[in-house]
């Protein structure tokens, strides 16, 4: 899945996530991030292995930063998605479910690292 989300005034394509909380394990930070921006209840997911992982550097407040993101196999239904129930919405003014055939025909260059790492040939 992907979520479509209002940087600025273009729009950009991202996964649900964000940092880890104190003493919290990835694992629990995904399924955390779920519910805050996709207001996904955890007994609705089914987590399985980390697909990929990726790291960039970019700014934070001026600052540089290495970023880290883990990509985890996620089995959800749709209709488990409720946006009125995310607590921390991040601007997504739309989410779409992505199939193996749509990650590996779609242009959108936000998504790369998902085609590289998580789909078979």
């Amino acid at each position: 899945m992907s979520c479509c989300c209002a940087a600025t005034k273009t729009a950009a394509s991202a996964s649900p996530g964000g940092s880890l909380d104190d003493g919290e394990d990835h694992a629990t930070a995904t399924l955390r991030e779920l519910r805050e921006e996709l207001g996904i209840d955890e007994k609705a997911v089914e987590l399985g292995a980390q697909l990929a992982e990726r790291s960039k550097d970019h700014l934070v407040s001026g600052r540089e930063v290495r970023q880290v993101e883990r990509y985890f196999l996620t089995r959800v239904s749709a209709a488990a998605l409720d946006p009125a129930r995310a607590s921390q919405p991040d601007n997504i003014r739309e989410h779409r479910w992505w199939t193996l055939a749509e990650l590996r025909a779609t242009a959108e260059t936000d998504l790369d690292h998902l085609r590289k790492g998580c789909i078979p040939a």
